[in-house]
């Protein structure tokens, strides 16, 4: 569902341009804006509310300005200290740099053309609820043996040949298992609106002790069902969710075919060989 669009730690020190050193040079109007000098660069409240903002775990304590704020005090020496050594001018660092800053500019092109998106109708979420009863209406928690046979595992070729023979089998997995290559295999508690569409619908038919394959661009899997408990999600529940996804939906189609004009009207050269 990502549309161009990562969530910014402000726990982390890698990415220390990404957020709070573009705005060093930049002194606050209000000197009451500021809310920390480290070594002089300044460190404002707005800064902190951005980090707030894109934090991955969200506002909840009462303190938490107060830790990001230092945790950006920490990020700001982290980053003098690198710029004052020369690090900002290794290729490997400056290449970062650019990464994240393409990156965020166009996460913020994606956001301008989805601001262009209608508002999601009332009809296609009643629709998207009624015409999915295994991720909502008829949810289940599912306890599930999960087998996964990636693309690149040595044996994959073999093992989807033997697969298509018959359904699996103890003696087929116990063969799976003895064949070189990578193989995971685990059990996983699993709620069905967290599965792909088409993994939930035909689990909601599938008996414990039944196993489904699914071959997805990544590989094999195979799901058994060892048990599961009714768990469904009213409609009041559902909505939002609904709404958000296909909100995101309509995002990632829309960027996509924007990108498709884009390209035709581009020029685009390859003047080395495509890696």
């Amino acid at each position: 569902m990502k549309v161009w669009h990562r969530a910014l730690c402000v726990c982390s020190l890698t990415l220390v341009g990404a957020i709070g050193l573009g705005g060093c040079d930049k002194r606050p109007e209000d000197s009451g804006q500021v809310l920390a000098r480290v070594n002089g660069d300044e460190i404002s409240v707005h800064q902190v509310n951005f980090a707030l903002q894109y934090a991955r775990q969200r506002n909840t304590a009462p303190n938490a300005s107060q830790a990001v704020l230092e945790t950006m005090i920490s990020r700001q020496l982290a980053a003098q200290e690198a710029i004052s050594l020369g690090l900002d001018r290794n290729p490997d660092v400056m290449m970062r740099l650019q990464e994240v800053r393409l990156e965020t500019l166009a996460s913020a092109y994606a956001a301008h053309i989805a601001r262009k998106l209608p508002p999601i109708k009332d009809g296609d979420v009643a629709s998207f609820y009624r015409d999915q009863p295994a991720l909502f209406a008829q949810r289940r928690i599912y306890r599930l043996r999960e087998i996964s046979v990636p693309t690149d595992s040595e044996s994959y070729k073999t093992i989807k040949e033997e697969l298509a023979k018959s359904p699996p089998s103890s003696k087929t997995l116990a063969w799976m298992r003895q064949q070189p290559g990578r193989l995971t295999d685990q059990i996983t508690v699993r709620p069905s609106n967290d599965l792909p569409l088409d993994v939930a619908a035909r689990l909601l038919n599938t008996e414990p002790g039944k196993w489904l394959l699914f071959e997805t661009p990544v590989g094999l899997l195979l799901y058994e069902v060892q048990s599961f408990e009714p768990q469904p999600m009213s409609w009041t529940a559902a909505a939002p969710l609904i709404r958000e996804n296909l909100n995101r939906q309509a995002e990632r189609e829309l960027f996509n075919q924007t990108l498709v004009q884009l390209r035709e009207k581009a020029k685009i050269e390859r003047p080395a060989k495509s890696p």
